[in-house]
């Protein structure tokens, strides 16, 4: 019974954490940032979005930058020549978002638009 019981509260907690997602995923496309400058409240236009299904995965690390450069030249990218707040890469149809552990909804919002957006940083 034990073993069912931390099955369940495992799917419980993976449930609880899907919908936090979408809640700050919502609260970002409302708050959504500008990936032509960094101003987060100024509107875009969704009709420059390359799909409108994306999975994305966060996944929240302690040292960002030693991250995001390994992920781009894992990728083939030169490492970022600037501090960065997060990354995200698309593999295997799924949008992988690296951030620090703590940061606003700016930081967050700005990573999934490059999910539906693409246009990523040089």
């Amino acid at each position: 019974m034990p073993e069912l019981f931390r099955a369940r509260e495992a799917q419980h907690a993976r449930l609880a954490r899907t919908i936090v997602f979408a809640g700050l995923f919502v609260a970002g496309a409302v708050n959504a940032t500008i990936m032509d400058g960094d101003n987060p409240f100024e509107l875009f236009d969704s009709a420059r979005n390359f799909t409108v299904t994306s999975k994305v995965t966060w996944i929240p690390v302690d040292n960002i930058q030693a991250t995001c450069n390994r992920e781009a030249r894992i990728r083939g990218y030169a490492s970022y020549d600037y501090e960065v707040k997060a990354c995200s890469f698309y593999e295997n149809d799924v949008c992988i978002v690296f951030t620090q552990k703590k940061l606003n909804m700016h930081t967050l919002g700005h990573e999934v638009r490059h999910c539906f957006q693409a246009n990523w940083h040089e």
